[in-house]
């Protein structure tokens, strides 16, 4: 068993507690819980988008002179590209939050890969 160094603030303690340990509280077992939801939407969204069902155009035309010439904009209300970038925002507010405002080693907590990947000793 690997015994870690809480922060030493009160409030960066509860913080890495709750996104860190989810058998800290009920509330962490819920955060938890949606994080892992939110990936698993994230990659049934992934392999779902590739299917040859859901082939659709992913830019849309905004040509305003009767068609005449076409300008296309990207489509930013697919549906696909929605739930990924909720997903990603999720992902990014997490590692925001339990990394630095938590203090989760260091100041070059977002900056080392390993962070990303792999648990430190």
């Amino acid at each position: 068993m690997q015994v870690r160094a809480l922060p030493r603030r009160r409030w960066q303690r509860a913080v890495w507690l709750f996104c860190e340990e989810p058998d800290s509280s009920l509330t962490a077992r819920v955060f938890a819980v949606v994080s892992v939801v939110c990936i698993l939407i994230s990659i049934t969204n992934f392999c779902t988008e590739t299917l040859p069902t859901f082939e659709r155009p992913l830019c849309v035309n905004v040509s305003t002179d009767g068609g005449r010439t076409f300008h296309e904009r990207p489509n930013y209300s697919d549906p696909f590209f929605v739930v990924e970038t909720v997903c990603v925002i999720w992902s990014v507010v997490l590692s925001v939050v339990s990394g630095v405002m938590a203090g989760a080693g260091s100041w070059n907590y977002p900056t080392d890969i390993c962070e990303f990947s792999t648990e430190k000793n």
